[in-house]
């Protein structure tokens, strides 16, 4: 095989495989919302309150590990949520802890 045939080859099988990564998904400008949804079907267990995860929340920065517990800190950070531990180990987003050391919970009422 000469060397302009084994370098388009090269360069083909490059090109493929860049493709392929480029086609995972990307979830920066993405609905803070769906990337917790998406991780959640990873089988982590998160729970939130749509009054503390609004809508409009997107993911600010591509996660270098999508998948890992510190990328989603990292994408609540933007909007001072972070993580606590919920039940059954669970996580439970919250909002950042004031000064004086409290965390905020938002309770919601069954059917509000």
């Amino acid at each position: 095989m000469s060397l302009r045939l084994r370098l388009s080859a090269l360069f083909v099988l490059i090109f493929v495989s860049h493709a392929s990564l480029t086609a995972e998904t990307l979830w920066q400008d993405q609905p803070l919302r769906d990337y917790i949804a998406w991780l959640a079907s990873q089988d982590i267990a998160i729970i939130y309150s749509s009054d503390l995860v609004r809508p409009e929340y997107i993911v600010t920065t591509e996660p270098v590990n999508p998948n890992s517990i510190a990328a989603l800190r990292e994408a609540l950070q933007h909007y001072g949520l972070s993580l606590t531990n919920g039940p059954d180990d669970s996580l439970l987003i919250v909002r950042q802890q004031n000064t004086n050391g409290r965390i905020d919970l938002i309770v919601m009422e069954a059917g509000t």
